[in-house]
């Protein structure tokens, strides 16, 4: 492989050293591939907890209605962090196992009926089970003993 690019014919004439260039150049592709994994990772570090503190921001807000017994500001906050959670739905689909986005669709659609309804116990798990799902958002990507092994 290294003689076939040897040979190719360019306007730059071909030095006896080609074998050194290939390697230099073999070497900053691979720095070049580590530096986007590592701008990755910090990448999906900052996405994670950004969705994560916005969404239970909204959460907040709904359990603070819900206290208030503001059942119209109750539902269009419910209304509105599903819109986030579906605007933000296909990012986190690539960065997070499926499992912990269809644990937090079911809790959301659970709330929800909750929400329209009159049980108090239930609605109030349901909460802290979504305040649970969503910190937990960040928690997952941590560098860890159990991540790597």
């Amino acid at each position: 492989m290294v003689k076939f690019f040897c040979r190719i014919k360019l306007a730059i004439p071909i030095r006896h050293n080609c074998r050194k260039d290939i390697l230099m150049l073999r070497n900053i592709f691979l720095l070049l591939i580590c530096l986007l994994l590592i701008g990755g990772c910090i990448f999906q570090a900052w996405y994670l907890k950004r969705t994560s503190q916005s969404l239970r921001t909204l959460l907040t807000q709904i359990r603070q209605y819900y206290k208030e017994t503001d059942s119209v500001q109750m539902l269009n906050a419910y209304s509105h962090l599903y819109a986030d959670w579906e605007n933000r739905a296909f990012l986190l689909s690539l960065l997070l196992p499926h499992q912990q986005l269809d644990d937090i669709y079911l809790e959301l659609f659970h709330l929800q009926v909750l929400l329209q309804g009159e049980d108090d116990i239930e609605t109030l798990y349901s909460f802290q089970q979504l305040d649970y799902l969503f910190s937990h958002l960040t928690k997952a990507d941590v560098l860890s003993l159990g991540n790597i092994f």
